[in-house]
């Protein structure tokens, strides 16, 4: 897995000045467990994001990276995002148990609170299977993760529900830009 990271240098000749900070990460596509950035390590592991008990459907959890294999084959940590350069919408899925899972928005609700899960998407995508990372250094540390088709107005993204903690789901609720139960990137 692999981060490549743009720098933007802001020259201030008048004040004298010179001022590097750090750009967006630019994600390309890449398959393996997506981190929450700022959690606390469980035993020495970064708290990524888990289909629970490899199901079908799957609550999305903050779960210690195993990595953790189902038995009917795959992982339930290791997710496939393409085209993941920010403000790119992807679906996000994992192959386990013979199946591609995608995360999902629940019973395509868009509302602060609804779980994200995993939901077999083998036969294709439906709107509520896309979601578009957004990642902006200058501001947090990760990115935010927001769904595609949400509805105009309505500013939801991921976030770990009543903070960081192994067993958390997964939910939307309204973006809270450098909250760190809202960061994620690959890890």
């Amino acid at each position: 897995m692999r981060m490549r990271y743009t720098w933007l240098a802001v020259i201030c000749l008048a004040a004298g000045a010179v001022v590097l900070a750090q750009a967006a990460p630019a994600f390309a596509d890449f398959v393996g467990p997506i981190q929450v950035t700022d959690a606390p390590t469980s035993g020495g592991h970064a708290e990524v994001l888990n289909a629970n008990y490899c199901g079908n459907p799957a609550h999305i959890i903050e779960y210690p990276y195993g990595p953790t294999y189902c038995s009917g084959g795959g992982s339930n940590e290791i997710w496939d995002v393409r085209n993941g350069a920010s403000g790119t919408s992807t679906p996000i899925y994992a192959n386990y148990n013979g199946n591609r899972m995608c995360m999902n928005v629940t019973n395509n609700k868009y509302s602060s609170g609804t779980i994200i899960q995993t939901w077999n998407c083998n036969n294709g995508y439906t709107n509520n299977d896309w979601f578009t990372w957004y990642c902006n250094a200058l501001v947090m540390k990760g990115c935010w993760i927001e769904p595609t088709y949400e509805p105009a107005g309505a500013n939801l993204c991921f976030n770990v529900a009543g903070g960081f903690g192994t067993g958390h789901n997964i939910i939307l609720y309204s973006c809270n830009l450098g909250y760190a139960n809202e960061e994620f990137n690959e890890n």
